[in-house]
């Protein structure tokens, strides 16, 4: 039993001695984000006005940065019946050539008039070389006005911090 406790002592000894240092430590996925003033839609009220069936477009044959997710940050939607409205935030994937619409992708269905933010899966589920960016009224109510409010497209990405320790 004496040397089984020798033996182990030893091999710790030994695991301490001959271990690499701790010479860089990463914390990794810290977001850092950005907003490029070429992806702003429009930092004023009164950007644009929907009614029934009708399409916003908010962003056309727009390019991503590779190695960046962009969110959609969207302010209230105000205007008559605009708690009761619909939306899809849609998204159209275009070829590079001759920029054609290669398919046509709803990203996410908006209800009612609140602020929101949508994550555009650009390289993910939305493959191309450009995009178009639009919201498309889906339903309302009669009379129903619905007037988009500052939209900006921010970024973020993931940083990998290295730390040396001393």
């Amino acid at each position: 039993m004496k040397s089984i406790k020798i033996f182990l002592v030893m091999a710790v000894f030994a695991s301490i001695a001959f271990a690499d240092a701790l010479a860089d430590i990463s914390v990794s996925a810290v977001p850092e984000f950005d907003r490029n003033n070429n992806d702003v839609v429009s930092a004023d009220a009164l950007y644009d006005t929907l009614s029934g069936a009708d399409t916003s477009i908010m962003f056309t044959d727009f390019v991503p940065t590779r190695g960046w997710e962009y969110i959609l940050v969207r302010d209230a939607i105000t205007g008559t019946g605009a708690d009761s409205a619909y939306y899809y935030l849609q998204v159209d994937c275009k070829d590079a050539k001759r920029g054609n619409v290669l398919y046509t992708a709803n990203i996410d269905t908006i209800d009612g008039a609140a602020g929101v933010a949508n994550i555009i899966p650009f390289g993910n589920t939305l493959i191309g070389t450009a995009f178009d960016i639009r919201l498309v009224g889906i339903s309302g109510s009669t009379g129903f006005q619905a007037i988009v409010n500052r939209a900006m497209l921010y970024r973020r990405r993931p940083r990998t911090i290295f730390k040396a320790w001393n």
